[in-house]
């Protein structure tokens, strides 16, 4: 007698797994950003690993100024230089950009 492998639609394969796993920690960093006071703009799944853009605010110059957020590029548009800086919530890249001077940072 031979036996069949039923197929359970439950039962994720490992990239889906990989893929649901990284939603939960997004809504975790949601939950995160939202107690430090940033507003989510944008989640970006171009890759596995999914990406928050929050605007930038007071809150995230905050960050800056206490050293949680590494500034990790610059860039210029149609209202002049930026800056982008991120940190790390719940193991996901919180990022954003400003337009304001580097400030005096604590270390």
């Amino acid at each position: 007698m031979r036996t069949t492998k039923t197929f359970n639609p439950y039962k994720l394969n490992a990239a889906n797994h990989l893929a649901y796993k990284f939603i939960g920690q997004v809504q975790k960093a949601i939950v995160e950003c939202n107690a430090l006071g940033l507003t989510v703009e944008e989640i970006e799944f171009y890759h596995i690993k999914p990406r928050i853009i929050v605007k930038d605010s007071p809150a995230t110059a905050r960050l800056e100024h206490c050293g949680r957020a590494i500034e990790y590029g610059v860039g210029s548009d149609e209202n002049g230089r930026h800056r982008k800086l991120q940190i790390i919530v719940e193991g996901i890249k919180v990022m954003w950009e400003t337009h304001s001077e580097r400030n005096n940072v604590k270390h």
